[in-house]
């Protein structure tokens, strides 16, 4: 019982601090550096650095397949992160649900 205990806890101490903080600094360096990196260099681009239609079909490309690529990344990141979140406190609940159980146990037991 002390394993599984123990297992609980580290499990608990994982979601609750190293996953879900790496999670949001991905997506962070995701949102700020990647997008913007890439939205500056377009508008560099379109200031009559590179002109003509192969110059067009780039950025369209870039506009219309990568950067929403990107935001989809990043709101499968957000999924994730709320998907362990919901996780730990369904962990949580769980535990909480399990030692009050056992401590009604342990009562009807002690009156016997």
């Amino acid at each position: 019982m002390a394993s599984i205990k123990r297992l609980l806890k580290i499990a608990k101490q994982v979601l609750a601090g190293q996953v879900i903080a790496v999670v949001n600094n991905q997506l962070n360096i995701v949102e700020s550096q990647v997008q913007n990196v890439i939205r500056q260099h377009i508008a560099g681009l379109t200031s009559d650095v590179w002109r003509g239609d192969g110059a067009q079909r780039f950025i369209d490309d870039i506009t219309d397949e990568c950067l929403p690529q990107i935001a989809r990344a990043c709101e499968n990141v957000r999924v994730t992160n709320r998907n362990i979140e919901v996780s730990r406190d369904t962990l949580e609940d769980a535990d909480q649900r399990v030692k009050a159980s056992v401590n009604r146990i342990v009562t009807a037991f002690e009156r016997i």
